[in-house]
């Protein structure tokens, strides 16, 4: 991107700049499986949203996945995204899916 542009160009297609939302989240269960939970903070420059739900009956790895899941489901507009989870499980799986798909 040069100095004054504030469009990005991914492959042949520019896009106007997209605002940048950062998403915090975790779960767990205990015992597992057993009752669970996540939570999920998402920080805009100008806005913050907390985010919980709980499961009486759950597992760690399927409360992981919900806290991702709820927290791009709350996104109202396109932006970009970075998640902060406490598993590194999920980006190693995506990252292969999308190599298999190339």
């Amino acid at each position: 991107m040069s100095a004054g542009n504030d469009e990005q160009k991914i492959g042949d297609q520019s896009f106007p700049e997209l605002p940048h939302v950062t998403i915090y989240t975790d779960g767990a269960a205990e015992p597992n499986p057993g009752p669970g939970g996540y939570g999920v903070v998402l920080l805009h420059p100008k806005k913050r949203r907390e985010l919980s739900c709980g499961f009486q009956r759950t597992t760690n790895n399927r409360m992981e996945l919900m806290g991702v899941i709820a927290g791009l489901e709350a996104l109202t507009k396109a932006c970009r995204v970075s998640i902060h989870m406490a598993i590194v499980r999920i980006p190693r799986q995506q990252h292969r899916r999308i190599q298999e798909v190339e």
